[in-house]
């Protein structure tokens, strides 16, 4: 270990040094920690210790070995096999015969002189070899181009099961392991953060043992997601993320905010231009947002519903408390689109006199109209400004900011929200999404935040009939469609891609040709390689004019409401994923009629796309559909790992560390509540767990730093 390790071994200092530079390490120099930093992510020695091993190398006699796995074995060597060798080298193999006890084994070199081999192997000699086993016809084990060729006194000082972790090219596991083991030499025991009880329920190690058992495994076992060793990581990274999450939100609420008391009162008007009764579950929201906003703290809230709940009018009823108020509002889309359904629809059933006044502003707006958008918005005459990311620009300034409502949230950074967030005086923020979060994730993602959730869909609205049928069957889909067309339906065609670039997925261009053929002028196009527009007056024709069929990309994925659309037919359905299927799906159905889904697919079927297809024809329910999409493909797929945050967790297995976030949750809400700056007992312990999972930015809220 190097000098920064030989200082002061006391706690504080050991966490500090957790986060120095991979060259701290003795033997580590530049060329080696550019490599571990390639491998591990960064520059700090607490990523080496946290690079858990995938699998196990067990010490066994030849007689044992497993054909197909990397071994080392001890072995003496009784023949070499001087038919194979040849001084030109190039043309033979070396092979080399060793046995022990057990069985025997045969060595063969590629590209490698006779003259070396017999140097290096002597014959009655006993060597240790470390390489992949293969079995042969006759019975022999087979290591071709052996790794190591050491000495016995190497062999004996082996554990009998070595941990084998992922490696970048130019660094080997016998390097990785002695740098990882040079830290963990230096362990200190730090005092325990998790609750005595809960520890000694789940019969759990301390932190140094996990960390110990992990690094020399007693069994191969034990560097599996389900053991306790592993359970107790991955509690430590979660219970570290919880704590920051509430220690920011505590931060977040601080300070006092006028409760935002009505001069006026206009909600009542727009409810009844809005045209449906609101369910049980709009009303219950609109409670609990008016509940937070009269409660003198800031608003923090996410507020998720499947596709077709209502979330729209519940976001445009906050708006509205805001300025009954007297303050402004504003509401962030992820696309013009959507941006511009928004406008139409609350400019549509705002009072005409001029009370609330509602705005748009994109990257297409027109200079001179953004300019008097601008100046308005900043004399406080619009009261509801409405645009894409064009809000965040430093020109858009606000005269009262209250509150921000985010759509589709997962689809903007966290920077991008905080520049939002800093165009007023803390606004309260609302975000909203379609995209169902897995019940299994919701803590990991929003432990910081209030969660409500609509359950409902506005009455009257029928299931939406859901079938998978083969490509092969697509001439008799198209006469039911012409049939259903002469009937008034509305269809969205969705493509995979837009052109055929990629031979193995229909292209919406070729797909749009082909309708063609038989509706005629019925059907239009829209992807995301047209102006913008040429998109909006598309979407404009087919949600009002002489359209009946748009075959599209899934740019029409996110927020797109057309009442009238009432089939929804999904080209190489088995390409996509469940939880994008199901938001697909759902911008049919929003009418009192019949709607349906055709789900088009060619054989044959992987398993995991046959599960996908199986699935959505039997529920519609978004949040079991975005359970079921979690075990099949992951968080990252469906929450989007850069925007989420989900990525920032390196050693848990959502699938088997899941039930440890309502614990965890609960553990730091306990010790917030009783102990909010972290100082005393407890507390004080669960500063060294934010230390060791760089959360300094929690530590230095507690501290007022």
């Amino acid at each position: 270990m190097g000098t920064h390790f030989t200082e002061k071994n006391s706690i504080e200092g050991f966490l500090n040094l957790l986060y120095a530079p991979y060259t701290s390490i003795m033997g580590i120099g530049t060329h080696y920690a550019s490599l571990i930093e390639k491998l591990c992510g960064n520059n700090q020695i607490i990523s080496l210790l946290y690079h858990l091993p995938t699998g196990t190398k067990e010490k066994l006699p030849i007689g044992n070995l497993v054909d197909t796995e990397k071994h080392t074995i001890a072995a003496t060597f009784i023949k070499i096999d001087r038919h194979t060798l040849n001084r030109s080298y190039l043309k033979w193999p070396q092979k080399v015969l060793g046995h022990d006890n057990t069985g025997i084994a045969e060595l063969v070199f590629f590209n490698v002189p006779a003259d070396h081999v017999e140097q290096r192997l002597k014959i009655g000699q006993e060597y240790v070899v470390v390489g992949s086993v293969k079995k042969t016809p006759k019975h022999h084990y087979q290591i071709v181009n052996p790794s190591l060729i050491n000495s016995l006194d190497y062999y004996q000082k082996l554990p009998q099961f070595e941990a084998v972790y992922p490696l970048t090219a130019g660094l080997s596991q016998r390097n990785l392991q002695k740098f990882i083991q040079s830290v963990l030499a230096h362990i200190p025991e730090i005092p325990e953060w998790i609750d005595p009880q809960f520890l000694l329920k789940k019969q759990w190690p301390s932190w140094k043992q996990a960390l110990l058992q992990i690094h020399f495994p007693p069994y191969p076992e034990i560097i599996d997601p389900s053991s306790l060793v592993r359970q107790r990581l991955a509690y430590d990274e979660i219970l570290a993320n919880q704590l920051a999450m509430q220690l920011i939100r505590e931060h977040y609420r601080t300070g006092y905010k006028p409760p935002l008391l009505p001069k006026t009162s206009l909600r009542p008007l727009i409810l009844k231009k809005w045209g449906f009764q609101m369910t049980s579950s709009q009303q219950k929201v609109v409670q609990e947002i008016e509940a937070d906003l009269l409660s003198g703290k800031r608003l923090l809230r996410l507020l998720q519903g499947d596709v077709g709940s209502g979330k729209t009018i519940v976001g445009l009823m906050a708006m509205m408390m805001v300025v009954e108020a007297g303050y402004q509002s504003a509401l962030l889309a992820p696309t013009e689109i959507l941006a511009q359904q928004h406008y139409q629809k609350i400019a549509a059933i705002l009072p005409p006199d001029g009370t609330c006044r509602v705005a748009l502003i994109t990257s297409s707006t027109a200079n001179k109209q953004r300019q008097i958008i601008l100046k308005e918005l900043k004399e406080g005459k619009i009261h509801i400004l409405i645009g894409t990311h064009s809000l965040l620009e430093n020109e858009v300034q606000f005269k009262s900011l209250e509150f921000i409502v985010i759509d589709e949230q997962h689809r903007f950074g966290v920077h991008q929200r905080l520049i939002l967030g800093s165009k007023g005086n803390q606004p309260n923020i609302l975000v909203m999404t379609a995209t169902p979060i897995p019940r299994t994730l919701a803590l990991a993602i929003y432990g910081n935040i209030d969660v409500s959730i609509l359950h409902e869909k506005p009455a009257g609205r029928l299931p939406i009939d859901t079938k998978a049928i083969r490509n092969e069957r697509l001439p008799e889909l198209v006469d039911r469609l012409k049939h259903m067309v002469k009937q008034g339906s509305k269809i969205f065609w969705v493509c995979p891609s837009i052109d055929e670039t990629d031979s193995q997925l229909v292209a919406v261009k070729k797909r749009f040709e082909q309708l063609q053929k038989f509706f005629g002028p019925l059907v239009g196009l829209l992807h995301g390689q047209l102006k913008n527009i040429e998109k909006q007056r598309v979407l404009d024709n087919f949600t009002n004019g002489t359209l009946q069929i748009l075959a599209t990309t899934t740019i029409i994925e996110v927020g797109v409401d057309v009442a009238e659309a009432d089939i929804m037919v999904i080209d190489d359905a088995d390409k996509f994923g469940l939880s994008q299927l199901h938001q697909l799906r759902g911008r049919v159905g929003r009418n009192r009629r019949q709607s349906y889904c055709v789900l088009l697919y060619r054989e044959p079927l992987s398993p995991i796309a046959k599960s996908r297809l199986e699935i959505l024809v039997k529920t519609q329910d978004g949040f079991e559909i975005a359970e079921q999409d979690l075990k099949l493909r992951g968080s990252g797929d469906i929450l989007g790992t850069q925007q989420s945050g989900f990525n920032v967790f390196k050693l848990v297995d959502i699938h088997s560390h899941h039930i440890l976030f309502q614990p965890a949750h609960q553990q730091a809400k306990l010790v917030i509540q009783k102990d909010p700056f972290l100082k005393e007992g407890d507390g004080k312990n669960l500063r060294n767990l934010l230390h060791i999972f760089d959360k300094y930015k929690a530590i230095r809220i507690i501290d007022g730093i």
